[in-house]
Parts: C-alpha cells; sequence; structure tokens
C-alpha cells in the first residue's frame, strides 16, 4: 500500500531535533538525562533555533558525586547551569570565531581559538558542528561553571591554570 510505505519508514519518524540527536550520542547520555531530570529537553524538542553546548560523559564523570548530587537536589541551580550550555540561534564553530552570544539564561561565553578547535570558557570543543533539524550541537570535555551575574564574560584560562569550569575541581 503506497499510504502504508509512506508513513512508516524507519527513516521518516526519526527525531532529528536537537532532544533526538542528543538521544542517538551516546558519549553525550550524561547530558541529555540532566536535561531530561531539569525538564529541559522540550524546548530542544520543538520550532526555536538553539545552539548547544553539550558536556561528554567523561565532563561528567570529572565532576564529584557530592557536587552532582547537590546540583540535582537544587533545580533552580541545575537549570541555570544547564541553561548556560544554550544560545539562542545557530551558530557553527566558524560563527563563534567572529560572534559570541549570550546563553539563553543571559550569560556570556568566552570562545576563542584552540589549534583547530575552539575553547567555550575553558572547555574544548571536542566535536564541533553536530547538526540538528532546530539547531547544532558542540560536544566539550567540560561542564561549564555559570557566571555569577549576567553580564559577565568568563576569564580565558589564565596561566596558573585557573578555569571558570567544573573538573575535578569546582573553580571560579
Amino acid at each position: 500500500d503506497a499510504g502504508e510505505a509512506a508513513g512508516t519508514g524507519e527513516g521518516t519518524t526519526a527525531d532529528e531535533s536537537l532532544a533526538g540527536v542528543l538521544a542517538g550520542i551516546p558519549e553525550l547520555s550524561s547530558f541529555r538525562a540532566t536535561l531530561a531530570a531539569a525538564g529541559l529537553l522540550e524546548p530542544l524538542a520543538g520550532p526555536d533555533t538553539f545552539t548547544v553546548f553539550a558536556p561528554t560523559n567523561d565532563a561528567f564523570a570529572a565532576v564529584p558525586q557530592v557536587i552532582l548530587s547537590g546540583l540535582a537536589a537544587n533545580r533552580q541551580a541545575l537549570t541555570t547551569i544547564l541553561e548556560y550550555h544554550v544560545t539562542r540561534g545557530r551558530y557553527s564553530a566558524a560563527d563563534l570565531l567572529i560572534v559570541q552570544p549570550s546563553t539563553v539564561n543571559g550569560r556570556l561565553l568566552t570562545i576563542t581559538p584552540q589549534g583547530d578547535s575552539l575553547n567555550v570558557n575553558s572547555a574544548l570543543v571536542v566535536t564541533a558542528d553536530i547538526p540538528a533539524e532546530n539547531g547544532l550541537i558542540h560536544a566539550i570535555e567540560l561542564l561549564l561553571l555559570t557566571p555569577l551575574a549576567p553580564g559577565v564574560r568568563p576569564p580565558v584560562i589564565a596561566a596558573s591554570g585557573a578555569a571558570p569550569s567544573v573538573g575535578p575541581r569546582l573553580t571560579a
């Protein structure tokens, strides 16, 4: 039947939204699960366009469990941090060398070239320009720490190694 063939193919029902693409990338499953726990997957499945800086599973594994548990218990803090990983609009790695967009919660990012890649604050983009129907995903190596106030641009890593990100230690 032509009607059956048109509506039942595997490719026709695939979710190509940012939320769907995140679901299909095993290395980003911790980030997706955290977005789901905070109730933030729905906007990424909708029609609005976003660029997502998605920490890898290794980035989450580097954060002490006590910090992750604290964030899980404080949905407002978790939401603030997760929203700091999302900007409105579609920004490729090449675009990010020119435009440094603010995140959906109004906080600023610092984007700098790093060899053939980029640093977002102090997090290296390990995979850039993962396409979705409603935006792009850039996989990053660290969970970004939100600046305390809107309008503050995080510094680039200092020679001392201080970084505005969550890694093995929480630093600011």
